[in-house]
């Protein structure tokens, strides 16, 4: 059993090659990131999922395409850890909101993202937490072919900007009150958004 105060960061994406630097894969290229950045290693468990851990967080990729992703985070939660779904935050793009935005907000919908739509099926419940990253809308191809394509260099360099951010902020879950820390990521968006 985890302890109360330990949080899970699950990003989303597709664990192939092909789809590594692609917009889909914003949940991914996040974790990856936080990762690198806090010296922890992705092993693989004893599921359908990689995860590493530091004091207060698990951080987890699902080893399953991206709309069956709620099958790697039941794995882990009923193999690794049993972490409580408030306690759950979720990285994933979000076509709806302009590229470099974040907003972190508790349940809801899924928004059509099928990802997110796997794991509301999966756990039961969508009191869980997502912290969307925006990717915007594409306007000269279709939503399917774009999330896929690959995010062009300029537009990283972007997000890696974002990420350092973003983890500065997220370092401190389960540490902070998670109310603060959704005020300090949304506030996030005055920064890199231009409107």
């Amino acid at each position: 059993m985890a302890r109360p105060n330990k949080y899970l960061l699950v990003g989303l994406g597709n664990p192939y090659p092909t789809y590594f630097h692609t917009y889909h894969n914003i949940g991914f290229l996040f974790l990856d990131f936080f990762a690198q950045k806090n010296k922890l290693r992705f092993i693989p468990g004893k599921g359908r999922y990689f995860f590493s851990q530091t004091n207060n967080l698990y951080l987890l990729k699902p080893a399953t395409y991206m709309n069956l992703s709620g099958e790697g985070v039941l794995d882990f939660l009923e193999k690794e850890a049993y972490i409580m779904p408030e306690h759950i935050i979720v990285i994933h793009d979000d076509m709806d909101m302009p590229k470099y935005s974040v907003k972190l907000k508790l349940g809801g919908s899924s928004g059509g993202h099928k990802g997110i739509e796997s794991i509301i099926y999966h756990l039961e419940t969508e009191e869980f937490w997502r912290l969307k990253i925006g990717i915007s809308k594409p306007s000269d191809m279709p939503p399917k072919d774009y999330v896929l394509s690959v995010i062009p260099e300029v537009e990283q360099k972007r997000y890696l900007l974002l990420f350092e951010d973003m983890s500065y902020i997220l370092q401190n879950i389960g540490v902070k009150d998670m109310q603060i820390i959704q005020q300090e990521i949304n506030t996030i968006r005055k920064k890199y958004v231009v409107l």
